[in-house]
């Protein structure tokens, strides 16, 4: 008797964990994982090339590209400076302008 209860909550939870892969918030999201896998394909396909293009969309919804971080590294850095001043006069050429330090700045 205890077998066969054992065995009915068995397949009751089997088939309650079966459908619960069906519900809509699950295939909708299956549904977007396999588009964006799809759309990714000649992402895929640029990154085993031996032509690699960079920075470069390969859809016209513009959701899947190649990120290029390291496709142009030089030795020359454009950095942006932060500078104030106390001076109520901003044009006045004689205004003293100091420039802010940060800690992870490259090169300060």
């Amino acid at each position: 008797r205890l077998g066969r209860r054992y065995r009915y909550e068995e397949e009751e939870r089997r088939r309650r964990s079966v459908a619960d892969y069906f519900e809509p918030g699950n295939m909708v999201s299956l549904v977007l994982a396999f588009l964006l896998l799809g759309l990714s394909r000649n992402v895929y396909r640029n990154l085993a090339s031996p032509n690699q293009v960079m920075n470069t969309s390969f859809d016209s919804l513009k959701l899947v590209n190649t990120y290029g971080a390291f496709g142009s590294v030089s030795k020359e850095r454009k950095e942006v400076v932060l500078e104030a001043t106390m001076a109520e006069d901003f044009s006045n050429p004689n205004a003293l302008w100091e420039e802010y330090s940060f800690k992870c700045k490259p090169s300060g």
